[in-house]
This record gives C-alpha cells, structure tokens and sequence, in this order.
C-alpha cells in the first residue's frame, strides 16, 4: 500500500522515521546475487507477452524458442492488464486471434523476433515486453523413422534474472510518503471520498505537468489502454454512472464533482495545496532522471502509480478508476505552480520520445 502520513509518522514506519523505508527500497536486491530459474517445456507452450522490472538472461540449452520483443514505449499499444488486475504485465490481447475492435491499436505493434537455438544467450531489458513459444525441432521430420522422444521435442532454457537500478529508483518514490491522511486533509469521514479524490487529482496534475506529460493526453492513453475493453461505455457500471447523472442524483465525489463547480470548489479550498505540490515536486525530483528518459518505463509506473492513487482514494473501489480518468484530468487549467514550471527553461526536463508537452486545451479554469 502506498504510504499515507499519519501524525508526522508513516503507517508501518519502524524507528528511524520515514526515510529509512525509502532508502530501504531503494536497494531492494542490488546487492544480492541473480536469481537462476530453468524452463522445461514442449513445442506449442507459450509464455504470453509480459513484462518483468528485472534484468533477465534467458539462455537456451536444448530445443528452440522463438521471441517476441516490445521496448516499454510500445506498452499502451499491447493493451496491459489494469495494475489491480490478477494478470497485471500481462496483455489483455489474445495474440492468437486478436479482437482489433475491442484493440484498434494492436495492429501498430511491431516486434523483434528473436529465432533461439541451443547455445543462444538472449538479454531482455527492465520492462521490456517479452513473448516466448517453444517450436518445435528442425531436425525432427514427421517421416523419420524413429519417434520423437522427450529429449529431442522438449526445450530447456536458463534464465537468470536480477534487480534493475529502474526498478530500485522506482520504489524509493512509491515509498515516498504523501499528505492525504485523514489528518492532513482536514476531512470528516463522510466526505472522504470527494476530499481525498481532489486531493489526488491536486497531487497528479502537479506530478504529470512537473515531468513532462500533458494529465489530458495521460489519462486518455490510461484509460484506453488499459481500462476501455473492461470497461466499455456500453458497459453496467458506465451505465449506471450516466443514469445517476441524467436523473441528478448526487455525486459520490469519486469524478471529482466534475458537474458541480461549486463543491468542486469548496473541496480545493481546503486542501494543503503548498504540501500536495512540495510532495509532487519531491516525487518527481526522485524519478526525473536520465537512466529512465526516453525509454517509456516512467509512463508504466506512472500508470500504476496513478492507478494505486485513485483506487485508495474512492475507497478501494476499481471501478471508479475509469471515471476518475475520464473526469478529473482532463483538466481545463494546470495548476499556477506548473505553469511557471514549463516557464523556466531550467527546469530540468530531459526531453525524449516520449515526453509530452502540456495540450493547450487543458487551459482555462480549474486550478485559478
């Protein structure tokens, strides 16, 4: 679970206050030795496409495989599993017989094919999308005299996998603390939701726009992604969202009050808006670095890490995720503290492939 401040102490925080989980989780596993797995399996058997945070070096020793590979970029494109989902990493794509109406983009996908025979050592990267199928045997004919046996169809693969340096930067700042306790919030328990929902598109608005990503155009490419074949417009849960709005019923707050200015309104004001921006500008400091521009790694965590956000903050429920994506950022104004961020040509972006600059249609008045 994502720390949460409670009183001036962390929940879980052991003597020695905070800093010591973050920089405990900032050498989870760099120190220790590479974990050594062996793969046993038949012509047919496939490791759907996923993507691991470590360090991976898949050798073949018997048999061969063939290996699909996506670079983290392309990560919105294999359609992944909701972080909340049993088969997180995963692509939601049957690569079989994939549904590009429900996955329009799949097509755009473009693989490395990586054919491996015994002897072959292969590196897949932190976070590179990986698909794997044991073929079967070239020298194996279906005339030769001889069956087949176990030890010519078999494949037999060493993979050594390690923790990455990406994967440690990470966790320090996921373990980073944030001010949305109860306390910190000034909130009474029946407007949890609404408080701590704005409180999180506060705190993600500042993040986004402090490193780069426009919170119109990540929210959109979240959602498409990763939530719009779970949940379709045409969906129940969509539906019963637009029926409570259409008859007026009143908001849960989860949307951000995205139909009520006013109570919209009434919520910011009293938030710790200086502690929300010093924590997004802490956060960012942590993962605006040069080992993770440009590669599309940073998007994935972001994703998650919004994902974790918006779940804690509508009250654990992962349906609202869509909606708060829909709704709470595509915002009409960033925040004043980002926009003199973009105006400092110091500000230490790195640009990239992947960066995106703020949309100009995410001006003109939320966040005054």
């Amino acid at each position: 679970a994502l720390l949460v401040e409670q009183g001036g102490r962390v929940e879980g925080e052991t003597e020695g206050g905070a800093q010591s989980s973050a920089d405990d989780a900032a050498s989870v596993g760099i120190e220790e030795h590479g974990v050594a797995m062996l793969w046993l399996s038949q012509p047919g058997v496939t490791a759907h496409a996923h993507y691991d945070k470590s360090h991976n070096f898949l050798t073949q020793i018997m048999g061969r495989k063939r290996v699909l590979l996506w670079p983290p970029h392309m990560g919105p494109l294999l359609y992944p599993f909701p972080h909340s989902h049993p088969s997180y990493h995963q692509s939601a794509v049957n690569f079989e017989e994939p549904d590009l109406l429900k996955f329009p983009d799949f097509d755009s996908a473009r693989a490395l094919e990586v054919m491996m025979e015994p002897g072959d050592c292969l590196y897949i990267p932190p976070y590179w999308w990986h698909r794997i199928e044991t073929l079967s045997p070239q020298h194996v004919s279906p005339t030769a005299p001889e069956p087949p046996t176990a030890s010519t169809q078999c494949s037999l693969a060493l993979s050594v996998v390690s923790p990455s340096a990406e994967e440690a930067r990470l966790a320090s700042a996921y373990w980073t603390p944030l001010p949305f306790s109860q306390k910190s919030l000034k909130a009474k328990p029946s407007a949890l939701v609404q408080v701590r929902s704005i409180a999180v598109q506060s705190f993600l608005v500042h993040l986004l726009s402090r490193l780069g990503r426009s919170p119109r155009s990540f929210a959109q490419t979240l959602r498409l992604s990763r939530f719009a074949a779970l949940f379709p417009e045409s969906g129940l849960s969509t539906l019963r969202r637009t029926s409570a709005g259409a008859s007026g019923a009143e908001s849960s707050g989860a949307d951000c009050f995205a139909q009520d200015a006013a109570a919209s309104e009434k919520v910011r004001k009293g938030l710790p808006q200086k502690t929300i921006a010093t924590a997004a500008k802490q956060i960012a400091a942590l993962i605006d670095v040069q080992e993770l521009s440009g590669t599309g790694i940073l998007d994935v965590w972001l994703g998650d890490y919004a994902e974790e956000l918006i779940t804690w903050a509508a009250g654990g429920s992962v349906d609202a995720v869509p909606d708060f994506l829909r709704e709470c950022l595509v915002v009409d104004e960033l925040p004043e503290a980002a926009l003199e961020f973009f105006d400092d040509p110091g500000g230490g972006m790195v640009p990239g492939p992947e960066t995106l600059l703020v949309d100009p249609k995410d001006h003109a008045g939320v966040f005054s």
